[in-house]
């Protein structure tokens, strides 16, 4: 009884603070860099790879509305259409998002990164020319 009292002034006073207003959500949004990659199959390691970055940091539904500061690493799984030209890691270690060029393409390939559920699924394709 004695730890009620201070809690529930302790509470009282913190109501509010850092509570988005109700027209305020915030949604997890995944970025990739770089968004396009050329690398040379001919070439030995690391200069037949690209190591496609990827986060997850909070985006605001307006513009005035406070943004907790915070980014993620993220691991997402990886598609790839081409898989006899370009390999690329799904691995949920610091391998993740390595394209490895085995040869030419003839033009860029698309390669798109996924990462939720699958009812709040996010994607991002970029591209890979392998020379």
């Amino acid at each position: 009884m004695r730890l009620l009292l201070p809690l529930a002034l302790a509470s009282a006073a913190l109501t509010g603070c850092g509570v988005a207003s109700p027209a305020c959500t915030l949604t997890d949004t995944l970025t990739i860099s770089p968004l396009t990659a050329t690398a040379n199959h001919a070439a030995a390691a690391p200069g037949n790879q690209v190591q496609f970055f990827s986060e997850i940091a909070p985006k605001p539904s307006a513009a005035n509305c406070p943004v907790p500061q915070f980014v993620i690493a993220a691991r997402p799984a990886w598609t790839n259409p081409d898989p006899l030209d370009i390999t690329i890691s799904s691995a949920t270690d610091a391998t993740n998002g390595t394209a490895v060029c085995n040869s030419a393409t003839s033009g860029p390939v698309s390669l798109t990164a996924s990462v939720g559920t699958q009812a709040t699924p996010s994607t991002i394709s970029v591209q890979l020319t392998c020379q």
